[in-house]
Order: structure tokens, then C-alpha cells, then sequence
């Protein structure tokens, strides 16, 4: 209890300094947690968004299909007859995909035509916008970053082109019924989507697809060729994405870290210089060495702790007002190519806070610890006298 008292003394007596080292303490707590929920809100809003527009409970797949590698996907495609039942009841969702080239405005570029159904349930997709047209023409639904690349409007109607089953060329027109605002580039980004008959009557793919969408929780009893890809294996690379920026960031948190560190460290340093006789009449009126030297570290720790209990003070209502209302990046998260809202909203987790907590706190203790030893080698005669603590180098 009298090292407390000691401690609590001596920074309170420090004034100005240990006030600004309570205040960066305070700052470098309030940042890495604000920086990890912020990583932690891109993470779980992503995933979340996929699941909701694109995954749903896994995909059944082709096993020629790969989504990386879509050069030829003629190969890509088999019949979904003995599942047929499962479809009936939407508990699988048939998309059928080909290659195909588009001519808006007179250019040409190349896309993915994709087919499914208007009546489908399982994600929250505007496919119900597909309604037969009037005239014949062939209703096509985009994403909005689509609609930018492609400069095309709602109205608009051009001409596609793409090959059947056999390889014969042939070409129609198709009209943009919807735009869709979505955040999920796998449902946008190079893709134009058709209602799925119209898709296999043009390509002679009757009843056929090139991956099937499960509703969450149900699964074949006999899948036969179709592979399956679960919830989580479809959201991995945007999780290992995130996590490998979240790394990134550790580079900011070591940095202001150690920002906080040297503070520390400068501090004790100096206190260690300045109240030398202190140490010495401590010393001499029977504090061990030993104590002495946990004197200084737990005045470091209590830096530490009063610097955290500042942060509560400081980080409830800026993370209280982020975690509400979000983070409004703007158009910048548009060049990241990634799931995810312009508006960021943090997730914060006790488990965040309090390891962020103990990792602050330890290396506190640590780098505190550090110039408190050189005490163990002091002579009180020697700190009374005023004399230097640390040797100088070549003196005997």
C-alpha cells in the first residue's frame, strides 16, 4: 500500500507531464480499439452482404466451373432434372452461365450473361424485375457499377452476342429494365443478368445451370456431380482479405505503441535522474532495492491504468456515435472492388477491448521495468551525494 501512496504521489506531483502521458495513453487506447471495430465492422458487413445477396446457405457447383478462371464456361453446365423437386420448392436456385459479348453504344465489351429465375426467394436479388416485355425484347437487370462501365441507362436497349451448345454464334437485343444498387461485386461487377428460360432456350440448354444456390440449412442427400461450396467457403477470401488489411494496420498500432512507449520511457528516465537523493534516502532509511525498483514500474503502470480509465472517458461516445450512426467513406470503398457499404458501421467486442487492454498495459509494465533496474546497481551514499547512477563508461 505505501508504494501506491509513493506512486500516485510522485505522478501527481509530475503536474503537466504526467498529465500528457495519461493523455496519449488515452488516445493510442481509443485508436487501436477504434481501428480494430472498424476492421471488425468491414468484415462482418461484407460477409453478411454476400450471404444475403449472393451465397444464401452455399452453392452447388459444376466442377469445370471455376468463378477465377471464366476464359470458357461452355463446358460449365449439366442438367438439374434429378433435383428438379428441390427447385419446385426453392430450396436450390438454378443460375446459368455463359460467356458473351456486348454493344452499347456501338462498343464492344465482353461480360458474363447470367440467367435465373424471376420468382426465386432465396436472396435478396431484384430478380422480379425481369418481367417478359411486350415487344419480345429480351429484359436485362445490371449493377449499377456495370451500368457505369457500360454507360447505359434504364431503357436502354443493344445488341448481345454469344454461342450455344453447339458453337454457333447468334445475337439478340436485350433491354436494361433495372439498375440495382448493390455493394456485392460477384452479382455486378462484368455481369448482365436474364431471366434463366429465356437464357437456355438461346443456348440450347434445357433445365440446365451452372451452379445452384441452397437455401441455408438444406443439402442433397445424393448431389451426384454438383460440388458443394458451403457458406463459409464462399465468404473465405473475403474474410482472409480483411484480415490480411487488418495485419496491415498492425503496423499503425506498433507505431503509436511505441509512440506511447517512449513517452514512458522518457519519463521514467528522467525521473529516475532527477530523484536520485529521493532513491538514496529511500535507500538508506531501509526500502530494498527491489522496491525501489517496483516503485517506478508501477508508477509506469499506473500511467498505463489511468491512461485507460481516461480512454472510457474519452472512447463511449466517439465509439458509442460511430457504432450508431457509421462512417460515411464516400465513393472511396468503390476502388477497393469489395462488398462492402460506402458506410462503415465499427463492431466492438469486449474481447477487443480488454486484450487491447492487457497488451497496453504489459508493455507499459515492461518498458517501465527496464530503467527501474539500473536502481538494483545504486549506492545510497552515492544517489545522496548526488552522484550519477549509471557508470560512466571506462570508470572502475
Amino acid at each position: 500500500m505505501l508504494l501506491f501512496k509513493l506512486a500516485y504521489r510522485n505522478i501527481r506531483g509530475a503536474g503537466l507531464r504526467s498529465f500528457l502521458n495519461i493523455l496519449v495513453m488515452s488516445i493510442i487506447f481509443v485508436l487501436i480499439v477504434w481501428m480494430q471495430g472498424l476492421y471488425e465492422g468491414v468484415t462482418v458487413q461484407a460477409t453478411t452482404d454476400m450471404i444475403r445477396e449472393d451465397v444464401a446457405g452455399g452453392h452447388y457447383r459444376h466442377p469445370a466451373y471455376d468463378p477465377h478462371d471464366l476464359v470458357d464456361l461452355m463446358e460449365a453446365h449439366q442438367s438439374y432434372q434429378p433435383q428438379q423437386k428441390a427447385v419446385d420448392r426453392h430450396d436450390l436456385e438454378p443460375v446459368l452461365i455463359i460467356n458473351a459479348s456486348v454493344y452499347p453504344n456501338g462498343r464492344m465489351q465482353s461480360a458474363l450473361l447470367k440467367g435465373i429465375r424471376p420468382d426465386q426467394v432465396l436472396l435478396d436479388f431484384p430478380a422480379h424485375e425481369l418481367k417478359p416485355q411486350t415487344d419480345g425484347v429480351i429484359p436485362a437487370l445490371i449493377g449499377k457499377r456495370m451500368a457505369d462501365m457500360m454507360q447505359v441507362a434504364l431503357g436502354d436497349e443493344f445488341i448481345i452476342q454469344w454461342r450455344d451448345r453447339q458453337g454457333t454464334f447468334d445475337a439478340a437485343t436485350v433491354r436494361i429494365v433495372h439498375i440495382m444498387t448493390t455493394i456485392v461485386p460477384t452479382i455486378d461487377a462484368g455481369q448482365l443478368w436474364i431471366p434463366l428460360k429465356r437464357l437456355q432456350e438461346m443456348t440450347g440448354m434445357t433445365d440446365e445451370a451452372t451452379y445452384m444456390i441452397a437455401r441455408p440449412g438444406f443439402q442433397l442427400q445424393d448431389p451426384q456431380d454438383w460440388k458443394f461450396y458451403s457458406q463459409d467457403e464462399l465468404v473465405h477470401s473475403i474474410v482472409n482479405l480483411m484480415e490480411t488489411k487488418s495485419s496491415g494496420g498492425m503496423f499503425l498500432y506498433l507505431i503509436l505503441l511505441l509512440m506511447a512507449m517512449l513517452s514512458i520511457f522518457d519519463t521514467q528516465v528522467l525521473a529516475i535522474f532527477k530523484r536520485r537523493k529521493e532513491i538514496g534516502t529511500l535507500v538508506a532509511l531501509g526500502m530494498t532495492q527491489k522496491e525501489v525498483s517496483r516503485l517506478f514500474t508501477l508508477e509506469g503502470t499506473m500511467f498505463g491504468l489511468l491512461g485507460a480509465a481516461l480512454a472510457v472517458i474519452l472512447g463511449i461516445p466517439i465509439c458509442l456515435y460511430t457504432w450508431r450512426n457509421g462512417i460515411n467513406f464516400g465513393p472511396v470503398m468503390d476502388s477497393f472492388n469489395l462488398a462492402v457499404s460506402p458506410i462503415i458501421y465499427p463492431i466492438y467486442t469486449p474481447e477487443m477491448i480488454v486484450t487491447t487492454f492487457i497488451l497496453v498495459l504489459f508493455l507499459v509494465m515492461v518498458i517501465s521495468w527496464i530503467p527501474a533496474r539500473k536502481i538494483a546497481s545504486l549506492r545510497p551514499t552515492d544517489a545522496i551525494a548526488g552522484r550519477r547512477i549509471y557508470k560512466v563508461r571506462g570508470a572502475k
